[in-house]
């Protein structure tokens, strides 16, 4: 998706929030993503749900190049879970929607 990195710092102004979510691998975090076309509104619409390791968070957002609305669970807006969100977004091709990804389930050693 188109998003610049300016976009996501002014959406994640906090600077050890933008660090943190750089740092986070979003492959290890993110359990579900869905994107989806918004065509009344013009946007894509995105709905994720993350696992730090202790917590679980829910973040949406709606994107048309700008971020023009979004939220997270955690209670802070332009967190490190929505700045690694849009990272992830920004290196992805996405052109068909829904677009949806589910972190496979981890194989149980003891099956």
């Amino acid at each position: 998706m188109h998003i610049q990195d300016r976009e996501i710092r002014r959406v994640v102004s906090d600077e050890k929030e933008y660090r943190f979510g750089r740092i986070m691998d979003i492959h290890q975090i993110l359990e579900r993503m869905t994107v989806s076309l918004d065509e009344s509104n013009q946007c894509v619409r995105v709905n994720a749900r993350v696992n730090d390791g202790k917590n679980k968070y829910v973040t949406s957002m709606k994107v048309n190049g700008e971020v023009i609305q979004y939220s997270c669970s955690c209670g802070m807006n332009g967190c490190r879970h929505q700045a690694a969100i849009l990272l992830y977004l920004r290196k992805q091709n996405i052109d068909r929607f829904p677009y949806f990804y589910e972190k496979a389930p981890e194989v149980s050693k003891y099956q």
